[in-house]
């Protein structure tokens, strides 16, 4: 059923429409506009940034996958020529949880490329440093 999934935030819509092969790891297609109206502006990330806020492994977790769907949001829009849009999603990406919170993982390596290919090269390269 993957080759229908539509996603459009955090949860996938099942869609009439075939996609074609997503990127490795990937599922389905990512609509872009609707996707970054979702999560910039309706999408509540509590308080995870506050530093009296405990983060635990399954939130660590959840909020690492979080970074890695604004990396996917941010690809999207970077292939759809919108830089601007892309970059503010993937500072969004990194600023819901600091590093100086919860450390950069592998899913971070997505969000630093994408601002590499979004023109931000000295900003990617300083998060794969830290990371």
């Amino acid at each position: 059923m993957e080759k229908y999934f539509l996603q459009e935030g955090l949860a996938y819509r099942l869609s009439p429409v075939k996609t074609d092969k997503p990127e490795q790891g990937e599922f389905g297609m990512i609509d872009p506009d609707v996707m970054y109206d979702n999560m910039m502006n309706k999408f509540s990330w509590g308080n995870a940034a506050d530093p009296s806020v405990y983060l635990d492994e399954n939130n660590k977790r959840m909020f690492s996958n979080f970074r890695r769907i604004f990396g996917s949001l941010g690809r999207a829009l970077i292939l759809k020529g919108d830089t601007v849009k892309a970059i503010a999603a993937i500072h969004r990406g990194l600023e819901i949880v600091p590093a100086k919170k919860m450390p950069y993982d592998f899913f971070t390596i997505g969000l630093a490329e994408d601002l590499i290919s979004a023109g931000k090269k000295e900003e990617g390269e300083k998060c794969l440093t830290i990371l």
